[in-house]
């Protein structure tokens, strides 16, 4: 890279693009058990004439490809309640109410876990013909609508049978729904709804909206589906790939929804609509089954007697310990669709014969009582990030107006340029979290999880982004938080697109002290700025990566959505030291910000 008053990054005529297969056939093996401990802090107001909660036993289940066997269970209080009952719901979760008569001012509830989990990869043969035949009795409730799973409504009814149109097998219609919503909804950390019509209706939304609205689809297409509730543990698991790379998949310590779809021939099948088909992996714990996500009981509160304007605050935490962890799974096969990265078993290709048209589906059943919908607290940041418009779903790629795009000449000099144009691009939303897990005040839970990347360890993180135009680059920011440390500094290369992969020579952004970064109010914007008085940064259109580097004691996060909300599914990587190659590759984009001007 040559470096002069004006530095220019090397030519990308041709941009990099994510790897065409985009659903990957998973074999081999996961095995985990794990020590899980749940604490739910409690602060109460004076004078509460009683307050309650529940507590759900978590169950020992089994399906074709995940299990989950309870080793041992234990909930314990540092005020003993007054009484407790237990009780089972209509989905037949069965759970604890706990009651204090004149509670004291906090109470806090520790729930301890031991578990074997583990997930085979069979060859599921897929022959279950589509329209299915009628569903027992035992499941037809799961047919039926549900406050946040909206399957009566007309739009959700007409997008199903559009989605389903020629599919002559079960797993081919389910297909269909869950890819359509892995390519329609972007992930969202805090949904202003968290139903099935929201999703549809504005393109975003949460673990729960993505959960409620593949339920509702599958629902209209005559397919029982549920959801599933319980908790998602951080630590990844990778899927080793013949080409040399591996696909990481994360998520975050904290409540999580997914869903579990009835297979006449397997029973129910869990699914994940953000990343996996026909399993989950086991670095999830079910608690619980619903008719949509406003269905579990865990942790629900409820009392009386508080003084006005004053209500109960509500924190949850998971610490997780492994007490063993096998992960030998490779890609058997990869397929063309969604664009999203997908994981799935493999599946049988018998097809039976064309059957007749879908019959009618049952009678939308009452919708019962409304629930609250949880509302997300207020929150300060500095500065504040910028959402995503209503009905923007997924972000479109800039599209560069007449005469500039990626055929830019070799031979221009772009020192001529006058670079008029202010531009931001980058995966801009993100929330200003100073906790996570916090319960609303109506006492239901919040599906709010902290998903970082801790990036100051012996790990490299990069992200990708794409110019359309020749772009003078003024600085770019992540959403970082402290959480430790006072020495050394933090700061970002800027490298060419190799192979679809960071690499050449970098360009060096200016050095943040890592004790100027408060450890207080959350994530937030960190400035790390190229262009100066004297030195300049100009890129031409194509793929670049920026990639954090840092010295000293640093103990930072860097803010992630998953499902790569901001590019291409190949566009996150790391890298451990030692490694020559970025073969890693993420399934969740950074939050990021490039600013500066395009030439005009």
């Amino acid at each position: 890279m040559n470096r002069a008053f004006i530095l220019t990054l090397a030519l990308c005529a041709v941009r990099a693009t994510s790897i065409d297969a985009n659903t990957f056939v998973v074999g081999g093996q996961l095995a985990s058990e794990v020590e899980v401990e749940i604490v739910r802090d409690i602060s109460l107001p004076p004078g509460l004439t009683f307050f309650r909660t529940h507590v759900t036993r978590v169950p020992t289940f089994t399906s074709p490809t995940t299990s989950q066997q309870v080793v041992s269970q234990q909930t314990v209080f540092s005020t003993p309640p007054s009484s407790e009952e237990e009780r089972v719901d209509a989905c037949g979760n069965r759970y604890a109410m706990y009651r204090w008569d004149s509670p004291p001012d906090r109470v806090e509830a520790r729930t301890k876990l031991r578990l074997r989990c583990r997930v085979d990869f069979p060859a599921l043969p897929g022959d279950a013909p589509f329209p299915p035949a009628p569903a027992p009795e035992e499941v037809r409730d799961y047919l039926k609508p549900a406050p946040l799973a909206q399957s009566e409504d007309a739009g959700v009814k007409a997008l199903a049978q559009r989605l389903i149109g020629g599919a002559r097998l079960q797993h081919e219609a389910v297909s269909a729904v869950l890819n359509y919503v892995a390519d329609h909804v972007t992930y969202t950390l805090e949904p202003e709804a968290y139903d099935a019509l929201y999703a549809l209706r504005t393109g975003q939304g949460n673990c729960q909206n993505f959960s409620n609205l593949s339920a509702a689809l599958l629902r209209a297409a005559g397919i029982p589906a549920r959801v599933a509730l319980g908790w998602s543990i951080k630590k990844g698991w990778s899927v080793q790939q013949s080409n040399g790379t591996v696909r990481t998949l994360s998520l975050a310590d904290g409540r999580h929804a997914w869903l579990e779809v009835y297979d006449p021939k397997w029973g129910w099948v869990p699914y994940d609509a953000q990343q996996t088909h026909r399993f989950v992996s086991t670095r999830y714990v079910r608690v619980s089954v619903g008719f949509d996500s406003g269905d579990d009981p865990d942790g629900l509160y409820r009392w009386a007697g508080a003084p006005s304007g004053r209500s109960p605050s509500f924190r949850e935490s998971i610490r997780v310990s492994y007490v063993s962890d096998q992960d030998v799974t490779k890609s058997l096969e990869e397929r063309p669709a969604p664009t999203n990265h997908l994981f799935t078993v493999s599946i049988g290709e018998a097809r039976p014969p064309a059957p007749p048209p879908l019959a009618a589906l049952p009678s939308p059943a009452p919708s019962g009582a409304e629930r609250p919908t949880p509302t997300p607290p207020p929150g300060a940041e500095s500065p504040t990030p910028q959402a995503l418009p209503p009905g923007a779903g997924r972000p479109a790629p800039p599209v560069p107006p007449p005469g500039v795009g990626a055929t830019l000449k070799p031979e221009t000099d772009l020192s001529k340029l006058s670079f008029t144009r202010p531009l931001t691009v980058g995966n801009l939303l993100f929330p200003a979290l100073d906790v996570f897990g916090l319960a609303t005040a109506e006492g239901a839970n919040r599906y709010v999880v902290e998903s970082a990347e801790y990036v100051t360890g012996k790990e490299a993180f990069a992200q990708a982004f794409d110019l359309e135009r020749p772009t003078l680059v003024q600085d770019v920011s992540l959403a970082l938080r402290r959480f430790g440390g006072q020495s050394g500094q933090l700061w970002l290369e800027l490298v060419d697109d190799v192979n679809g992969a960071p690499g050449g020579e970098p360009a060096l952004s200016g050095k943040v002290s890592v004790a100027s970064l408060p450890m207080e109010g959350g994530y937030r914007w960190v400035v790390f700025p190229f262009s100066s008085m004297t030195s300049k940064v100009v890129l031409t259109p194509g793929r670049y990566w920026v990639v954090l580097r840092y010295s000293g004691d640093a103990i930072c996060n860097w803010f992630y959505i998953y499902g790569n909300p901001y590019g291409s599914p190949d566009g996150t990587r790391s890298r451990r030291t030692g490694e020559p190659a970025w073969n890693t590759i993420r399934n969740y984009d950074f939050n990021f910000r490039v600013r500066g001007a395009t030439a005009s």
